[in-house]
């Protein structure tokens, strides 16, 4: 039997060139699915209709700067003050919380909180209130771990139905 060492080479770099196809598709995949994941990562989501939890936070005014002109990776201006806009206002904002959860409702108008939601997030301020020398004015609500709306303290202790605008 007589084996031609040419065509043993072509065999087998053809085979290696199989290989290097499949390794290159693969990597492609791996980047393309990267990108759409970041991409998915810092999509704005905004709230969706119907009634979900939203947890609470107190923002502390006193910690609270312009966030305009920075570098605003992930919705963060530092590694313990968030980014978020407020009626154009670019704030980098310091949380007090969470404070505990309450149940929201998307609608068209934006994020209601109905009068026991209301009720629930007045006692949480009260307690943010008693352990510091400083009244709180405003209330942020995060779904899944993102700012959705800042609420000010004026509407909640008005009691009642609160409804609050989505951050831009």
């Amino acid at each position: 039997m007589t084996i031609d060492m040419a065509e043993r080479r072509v065999g087998a770099a053809s085979r290696r060139g199989g290989a290097a196809a499949w390794i290159a598709v693969g990597a492609a995949a791996a980047v393309a699915s990267g990108i759409g994941g970041y991409q998915l990562l810092l999509a704005d989501h905004g709230f969706p209709s119907g009634t979900h939890p939203v947890a609470v936070y107190t923002v502390v005014d006193e910690l609270t700067t312009s966030g305009a002109g920075g570098n605003h990776l992930l919705g963060m201006c530092d590694a313990d003050t968030y980014y978020i806009e407020v009626d154009g206002a670019e704030l980098c904002v310091v949380l007090n919380g969470s404070l505990g959860t309450v149940p929201a409702n998307g609608t068209d108008d934006g994020i209601v909180l109905d009068p026991a939601a209301v009720t629930a997030v007045q006692g949480m301020v009260r307690q943010a209130d008693a352990s510091g020398p400083d009244r709180t004015t405003q209330v942020l609500l995060e779904y899944k771990g993102s700012p959705v709306a800042v609420v000010s303290a004026a509407s909640v202790a008005a009691g009642g139905t609160v409804t609050a605008t989505t951050l831009d």
